[in-house]
């Protein structure tokens, strides 16, 4: 679509953050809305952990860029879980305030109307 793989551009930065401490993302695939990544766990190296987000999409309101998403699953149920308990108290969105832009992702992501 750009030209250019996203995930490629981001993994390396993302490993830099967690790398030492929780481990390293080996995919990371954004593609029509969705997210999909493995991240091979320290002391979990032989069952890497498996997360999918859906139907992301952005709005910029009061101030604030929210990003929405459908639904966010990962291989252990309980992982899964906790994101869905979080995604109800939430309203299936997170905000950042818009003064960070995060041009790269809004670029990427649809529009919500």
């Amino acid at each position: 679509m750009f030209g250019f793989d996203i995930g490629k551009q981001l993994m390396p930065a993302i490993n830099n953050m967690i790398g030492d401490k929780v481990g390293n993302v080996t995919r990371f695939d954004f593609s029509g809305g969705n997210l999909a990544l493995t991240i091979e766990l320290k002391g979990e190296e032989k069952l890497p952990l498996e997360l999918t987000i859906s139907n992301i999409a952005y709005r910029v309101e009061d101030g604030k860029m929210n990003i929405y998403f459908e639904t966010v699953t990962a291989s252990r149920p309980w992982l899964s879980g906790i994101f869905e308990m979080v995604a109800e108290k939430t309203g299936k969105k997170f905000s950042i305030p818009d003064s960070m832009r995060l041009m790269p992702l809004k670029m990427l992501l649809p529009k919500k109307k």
